[in-house]
């Protein structure tokens, strides 16, 4: 992230022995100031291999961007977030199916909150491949 909170990545080529700018900034996604990133490339059986990113942008959103073969693209997973949530990425094996991906992060109302990718053929909501959000029910207790 740059001074404007402008989003970056960086790619070692090993045969220069050299970290080169990557393609993110061309996108141009802000992240609110101080944003947690997390950023994950999976490799997948039955799914396309994935680098993702996720950071709370400009209005608080949490966002994924996801390099895709044409370019990066930032989907908005959660609207309402603590301000500044740490944010966690991980995979989550699933036998005989495309992996599902968590994402944690604090929701606005302080809890500990899971939000999980699903492909279109296992998401009971609308048959869409999309982040579904689900609460930990944890709280944060103040000491």
């Amino acid at each position: 992230m740059d001074n404007d909170f402008i989003l970056h990545d960086r790619i070692y080529n090993d045969s220069t022995n050299a970290w080169n700018e990557g393609t993110l900034a061309a996108a141009q996604y802000r992240s609110l100031p101080n944003s947690s990133l997390s950023a994950m490339y999976h490799q997948c059986s039955l799914c396309s291999n994935n680098t993702l990113v996720s950071y709370q942008d400009k209005n608080g959103s949490i966002q994924i961007a996801n390099l895709t073969e044409s370019g990066w693209i930032s989907t908005k997973v959660i609207a309402r977030a603590a301000p500044n949530t740490a944010l966690a990425l991980h995979p989550f094996y699933r036998a005989g199916v495309e992996d599902q991906i968590n994402l944690y992060y604090q929701s606005a109302l302080l809890n500990v909150t899971l939000a999980y990718w699903i492909p279109a053929t296992l998401n009971p909501v609308n048959g869409r491949e999309s982040f579904l959000s689900l609460c930990m029910g944890f709280s944060l207790i103040p000491f």
